[in-house]
């Protein structure tokens, strides 16, 4: 009886550490400042969370819509984005401004 009662209170403990917030990850929010372009990996990403792993599980993508590639540069630079799109003259721009960034390209015929 004693070593059911343990079993029990090992079981017990280990179902509270497993329910509790500490012991799951947190997801991580990444924001995504965009604009109004049909921009189709974003949008399929928005529209079907399911074609990017562990989105909502692992991360949350946040969007923001700035109307102008400037704009979406100036909150990046003030750290309020994560990510943000750009076209190739834009970002050329940018970086002949000095703002400090990585490329991800994505071409397309």
């Amino acid at each position: 009886m004693n070593s059911m009662v343990k079993t029990l209170c090992c079981a017990a403990l280990s179902l509270f550490f497993l329910a509790s917030p500490a012991s799951q990850a947190e997801v991580v929010p990444i924001r995504v400042g965009h604009g109004s372009s049909a921009e189709e990996p974003l949008w399929t990403m928005k529209a079907s969370p399911a074609v990017t792993p562990g989105q909502n599980r692992d991360y949350k993508l946040e969007y923001t819509l700035f109307r102008g590639t400037d704009k979406r540069f100036q909150a990046f630079e003030a750290g309020e984005l994560d990510v943000a799109t750009g076209s190739a003259h834009s970002v050329m721009m940018a970086a002949a401004q000095g703002i400090k960034f990585k490329i991800v390209a994505s071409l397309s015929r």
